[in-house]
């Protein structure tokens, strides 16, 4: 282990041969991580592991690259020590096509924007999940977002729709979630965006 970073661990394998660690390729069940804010908090530097190559890694585009494509100055070698991993004779890794609504998941967080969580489910698969989704809990946790979910939290996940168009998938974090009107009742308190402001109301989503 060469660096902890929030998100991975930087690793060398040989002389001037490098890989990376993405933090989803490390735990199976979510239940093994201590720290769930904080997934790689245990590895130290220096420590030696044993890890298998799954692909390639492009450091300008950031992209996961298939492990037949060849290794150059702007890419560095893609590895997994999730234990599942380590036993498959031929490890696969899971993809947009190999996944279905309702599936449970671990995400890690890879970004904010204002309204979404951007998580890593793992090196080529992203997840979208949007703030007013994250918890039952959604109001008082939006409020100070990066203090309860820094960069690299584990977060358990359940896929809501898959979007092949753009490769990725749409999750939420919690049990209940507001599809239509017939989800909501007088009385129920939720978190919202306010969309709209008008004399007299709110607009909210």
């Amino acid at each position: 282990v060469k660096s902890i970073k929030k998100n991975q661990l930087n690793v060398i394998l040989a002389d001037n041969v490098h890989g990376r660690i993405d933090v989803s390729e490390v735990y199976d069940d979510i239940n093994k991580i201590a720290d769930k804010k904080a997934p790689l908090a245990s590895f130290k530097k220096d420590q030696v592991i044993e890890a298998k190559v799954i692909g390639k890694h492009d450091m300008k585009s950031h992209k996961f690259l298939p492990i037949t494509h060849q290794i150059n100055k702007a890419s560095v070698y893609e590895l997994s020590i999730r234990p599942s991993i380590l036993a498959a004779q031929t490890p696969e890794i899971l993809t947009i096509e190999g996944v279905n609504t309702n599936d449970e998941l671990i995400g890690y967080v890879n970004n904010y924007t204002t309204n979404y969580l951007w998580l890593t489910v793992n090196p080529s698969l992203k997840a979208k999940l949007p703030l007013v989704d994250l918890s039952e809990d959604g109001l008082e946790i939006s409020k100070n977002i990066q203090d309860n979910f820094p960069l690299g939290s584990a977060i358990p996940i359940k896929i809501e729709s898959v979007d092949t168009e753009h490769g990725i998938i749409n999750v939420v974090g919690k049990s209940h979630v507001v599809k239509d009107y017939t989800h909501v009742k007088a009385g129920d308190i939720l978190p919202a965006h306010i969309s709209g402001i008008f004399d007299k109301y709110l607009l909210l989503d």
